[in-house]
């Protein structure tokens, strides 16, 4: 005898897709009508009626009582706030109850709030009356409105019949379709249509049906009583499930192989903390998110996820199956894939069945015998099995699979409301676009709150030292230094250009290069990007155009229109990957730059190793010379050789110079100061805390506290030790001071919006301690810097003359004020004037020494030397001994009330 199956009704308001809210309406509001008729209900005032929502108020034809019936045509579970509403709702209308009507079952809490009513007494319970598809199915038998689909699926022979039953609601009637699982998938294939009033089969006058929104629209629809086999459509559609691609080697510029995978330790801890709170019912989410720009690594950190799960460790806990959205074929890609990861799971081993798998829809996957008896079984043996979508943002380019968001939406809300052990992860890139409009806007903030968000952080420098390290073990040579350092600098943390720069170096190598001789190349992604579109043909040029544009491109169509020879040299090449039917271009990055030539936006944060009042002189020095060795460098800057490389390195990445370390020799990239200027001034106006800055600086002005804070989030990924990072953020402050774009005042850094490099050429001009720090003493009196302004020739002078006409301190005393400046030994004005006295006057001004001392000497106009030198010692952290204060305190005293007096 044949084992006799429950029955999971599901009713659906269907009407046209072209029907307006409306049109929704009307048919729900005639089927309500009809339902409250059997309830010896007569509506008596319209409340709502909007689409797929209809509030009526409705009077008891035996007792007049007036009953507030909210009916909810919903494709998915209906929330536990919906019972409270209605409840206030049954207040503020002074109705005797309220009546609940959902085409939908309630998630887990409202189904508990729904039995704790249900146990009330009779008369504080008839208050509140819920009708869920079974209960309201059940009335509607009882009334013979409708016949039983039991009745109906005893005469069809299909296999999987009759687990689920959908009563359609339509403006022409109601109908019973009945879905049939295919045997050999389990997955929901076909559907037969019969008149619910009678049970009788529909004819082909009733094809229309299947046009309306109906969710098993998609389904083969038999029309007659003739066992029906798997669609080709069937097959197709699950051809698509392939699983996330994998690089074949270590330079395969794919996802990696988890042998090759490097750090995310915390985010792949993180990723199975919450598949054990899944486990153990810690959580009622179910959902979780990779997210991280493009080039980030969250393929490859997928894949070592479900690596992971392989280790003796996980492997009896949780089965993860990871597939390759790019590759979905139809808008059913979220079942089928959820599908095909638990009869992965059972092929694997992991879960044992003795009954035959079989699935339910999208909304309604968990509602089957067999899927019951599983979550069961997964429950009792404390096991999870987890899908992830990697790159699922993907289907977002591809307007016929629009449909999929929505999709994915009900599989989603039907995982949440089994509240078994069956997890969702998606791999999301944050730095694409999503239109308000778009189906998966909506999808992805809806879900927002009901899932655990992973954001994949870049790279820290022991994880990119980490996966250089495996570079040098694949290369079969220990990585040189200067090389490390130089791959560690271009990187940025991204893992993506990590990876690209260490294949290219790595292929250098193999054709003969020493890493010497590769240091000295440079490193430019964009040049990286274009030797790969310049080694095409122009016919694999065309095509992997052509498939960038469409990604993911239908293979079918790529191979009919470039030809199997050219598709297949760029799969050869690792330039496009084949996912099922689907194409796409080997990285999201390389596809944008394929499309429109320019590579992502990839923020400048490298800290200069040397001190500027170091490296000005070597550029200096270069600009007399075509080349230099390391050595006459270092000789030339009484440097170490670590030293020399170390300023090397800042000279190549701030674009001064290029080098040859095969050879050892330095060359410079200008050969006038204003051109060393330029690049110096050009390479700070784009670094990430310039940026920064530019953003944040209200008014111009950014707290002193605050930037430590940007330059300490710019650095977090190196994870710098206190000292370290007081030392290099020291170090970018005096940079950004010497080259104009902030100036210092006692709680903020003013930042230089208007700065342009112009005739100032600040490399050339002489800075000593005191105005690198920005502390001006006036170490000579007011009169004697204002004589030895007055001495300097138009034409210039070098120091040694200009020292006999003046005193050095008042030399000093000027270029602390930055009213002179030195090039190539000759002194000259910096900046043009009329009045000498004015010009002094304004520079002192503009420092913050005189500054703070004209505000104490406003508190306290008879203060001592000793004390404001004491105050402005301890204000800016300066350290001065009690002489220094006394000394300093003293000069600059004087220099305020002078520049005070007239001011």
């Amino acid at each position: 005898m044949r084992k006799v199956l429950r029955v999971k009704y599901i009713v659906e308001i269907c009407t046209e897709e072209k029907a307006n809210s409306s049109e929704k309406g009307s048919v729900l509001e005639n089927f309500v009508g009809r339902f409250l008729e059997t309830q010896n209900q007569a509506v008596s005032e319209q409340v709502r009626v909007t689409g797929m929502e209809v509030d009526l108020l409705c009077r008891d034809q035996d007792t007049s009582e007036i009953t507030l019936v909210e009916c909810k045509a919903y494709r998915h579970s209906l929330s536990a706030d919906s019972i409270s509403k209605l409840l206030g709702n049954v207040m503020l209308r002074s109705a005797s109850a309220g009546w609940l009507i959902s085409t939908h079952d309630l998630t887990k809490d409202g189904k508990g709030i729904k039995h704790e009513w249900e146990s009330k007494p009779a008369e504080e319970k008839r208050r509140l009356r819920i009708y869920e598809p079974k209960e309201l199915v059940q009335r509607l038998i009882a009334a013979k409105l409708v016949v039983d689909p039991k009745q109906i699926s005893s005469t069809v022979q299909a296999p999987g019949k009759a687990e689920q039953a959908y009563l359609l609601i339509t403006s022409h009637g109601e109908f019973w379709a009945l879905p049939a699982s295919d045997s050999a998938t389990g997955v929901t294939d076909t559907c037969e249509l019969f008149h619910a009033g009678d049970g009788s089969r529909a004819d082909s006058s009733t094809d229309w049906i299947q046009n309306t929104n109906t969710s098993l629209s998609d389904l083969n629809w038999v029309k007659s009583s003739t066992v029906p086999t798997t669609s080709r459509s069937l097959k197709d559609e699950m051809q698509s499930i392939v699983s996330v691609p994998m690089a074949d080697t270590w330079s395969d510029l794919r996802p990696s192989r988890p042998v090759d995978f490097v750090g995310r330790e915390a985010v792949i801890d993180r990723v199975f903390a919450f598949l054990g709170n899944v486990n153990n019912g810690k959580t009622d989410t179910r959902l979780f998110a990779l997210k991280a720009p493009s080039g980030w690594g969250k393929s490859s950190t997928v894949l070592k996820i479900a690596d992971t799960a392989r280790k003796p460790k996980y492997r009896k806990r949780h089965f993860i199956f990871a597939v390759d959205s790019r590759a979905a074929a139809s808008k059913r890609f979220p079942e089928l894939a959820l599908a095909s990861a638990i009869r992965q799971a059972v092929d694997k081993g992991f879960i044992s069945t003795t009954e035959e798998l079989r699935f339910g829809g999208a909304a309604n996957f968990f509602d089957t015998e067999s899927m019951a008896s599983l979550l069961a079984k997964l429950e009792a043996e404390g096991k999870t099995i987890c899908l992830v979508f990697d790159q699922f943002e993907e289907l977002l380019y591809k307007p016929d699979l629009s449909d999929i968001f929505d999709e994915m939406r009900k599989l989603c809300a039907s995982v949440e409301s089994a509240q078994g052990p069956i997890a969702v992860g998606f791999s999301w890139r944050t730095d694409g676009t999503i239109t308000t409009e778009h189906k998966a806007y909506h999808l992805w903030h809806e879900l927002e709150d009901r899932r655990l968000e992973i954001d994949l952080p870049p790279f820290n420098d022991k994880e990119v030292s980490k996966a250089i390290g495996r570079f040098g073990a694949e290369l079969g040579q220990q990585i040189h230094p200067q090389l490390r350092r130089v791959l560690i600098d271009n990187c940025q943390g991204y893992p993506w250009l990590l990876k690209k720069l260490c294949v290219h170096v790595f292929d250098l190598v193999n054709e003969g290069l020493e890493q010497n001789e590769v240091i000295g190349q440079g490193l430019n992604i964009e040049e990286l990007f274009r030797k790969d579109l310049e080694k095409l043909s122009p016919a694999e040029l065309a095509c992997i155009r052509q498939i960038a544009r469409e990604s993911p491109a239908e293979y079918f169509k790529i191979d009919q229109l470039h030809g199997a020879i050219v598709l297949n040299a760029l799969i050869q090449k690792r330039l496009v990957i084949r996912s099922g039917t689907r194409l796409t271009v080997y990285w999201d990055i390389f596809k944008d730059y394929v499309i429109s030539e320019q590579i992502p936006f990839i923020p400048k944060t490298y800290i200069p190793q040397s001190n500027y009042s170091r490296y000005v002189p070597a550029v200096n020095f270069l600009r007399e010379h075509d080349s230099v060795s390391y050595d006459e460098l270092g000789e030339a800057m009484d440097l170490t050789h670590a030293s020399v490389d170390n300023l090397v390195r800042d000279l190549v990445n701030l674009g001064h110079a290029s080098t040859n370390r095969k050879e050892g020799v330095v060359s410079p990239l200008y050969r006038t100061d204003a051109k060393a200027y330029r690049i110096a001034f050009e390479f700070w106006t784009t670094h990430e805390v310039v940026r920064r800055i530019r953003a944040e600086a209200d008014g111009g002005l950014i707290p002193k506290d605050r930037l430590d804070e940007i330059f300490r989030e710019i650095t977090a990924r190196s994870q710098f030790s206190e000292k370290t990072h007081s030392i290099y953020f020291g170090r970018t402050l005096r940079w950004l001071l010497s080259v104009g774009l902030i100036v210092e005042y006692p709680d903020d850094y003013g930042f230089q919006k208007d700065a342009r490099p112009t005739q100032l050429d600040v490399l050339e001009v002489r800075y000593d301690r005191k105005r690198r720090t920005g502390i001006f003493i006036g170490e000579a009196p007011v009169d004697a810097s204002l004589a030895a302004l007055n001495a300097v020739p138009d034409k210039g002078s070098t120091r040694r003359d200009l020292e006999g006409l003046s005193s050095r301190n008042a030399i000093s005393t000027l270029f602390s004020l930055g009213l002179l400046r030195e090039m190539k030994g000759t002194i000259f004005l910096n900046g043009n004037w009329t009045d000498p006295e004015t010009a002094i006057r304004e520079a002192a001004l503009q420092t913050r020494t005189i500054n703070s001392a004209i505000e104490l000497l406003s508190d306290n106009p008879g203060i001592k030397g000793r004390e404001m030198g004491k105050a402005l010692s301890d204000r800016f952290s300066l350290g001065w001994s009690e002489g220094s204060q006394a000394r300093n305190g003293a000069s600059i005293r004087k220099w305020a009330r002078w520049a005070s007096s007239t001011s």
